[in-house]
């Protein structure tokens, strides 16, 4: 068996992810796509952020609405347990602080999605981004976080879950629009 190029895999992960999103997200006119992929049909080389966006696809450009700035990672060699131990060296401080990064740039609440061979996805969210305004126009409201568990990771209290947990938790019901905010 022929070994799988990382880049290819990351792909992989990224269409795989994309189909999950989009059949979520439940948007009519509404597809999450590959960053690099929207960016390369988009021909504008305009900015977009994170690993996969939702894009309106009768408008061509990325759903405004959607809260998150999503980071996805597919790789062996973690744990669970790592997280626990709270390692600032562990791979996940790194795919953190790239997540947290990312979606500041874009007043977005970040959203790392990780897993590896023969596991599911899980999903990582920053507990303080509840029920608060992210940037401009989205807030997460009446959302219960008991499922899954805390954790601290680069000194962020987030909150882990299996990623269909995190999907049947939020769902985009608990994203409200502050229309007052959008307006000017």
């Amino acid at each position: 068996m022929a070994a799988i190029n990382s880049r290819e895999k990351g792909k992989g992960n990224e269409r795989e992810n994309c189909k999950y999103f989009t059949k979520w997200w439940k948007k009519p006119r509404c597809e999450f796509q590959r960053t690099d992929a929207f960016q390369t049909l988009d021909r504008s080389k305009r900015m977009v952020f994170g690993d996969i966006i939702p894009i309106l696809l009768d408008r061509n450009d990325f759903d405004r609405e959607f809260p998150f700035s999503i980071e996805l990672k597919k790789e062996e060699g973690w744990c669970l347990t790592h997280l626990l131990k709270a390692n600032p060296a562990s791979c996940f401080s790194a795919w953190w602080k790239q997540c947290t990064e990312d979606a500041r740039r874009w007043s977005k609440a970040p959203l790392l999605v990780f897993g590896k061979n023969y596991t599911g996805h899980f999903a990582v969210y920053r507990l303080s981004d509840l029920n608060k305004e992210l940037g401009k126009s989205l807030v997460l409201s009446n959302v219960e976080h008991n499922q899954g568990f805390t954790a601290i990771i680069n000194s962020d209290s987030v909150r882990i879950l299996p990623l269909n947990d995190f999907f049947r938790r939020f769902t985009p019901a608990h994203l409200v629009v502050n229309a007052e905010a959008t307006k000017g």
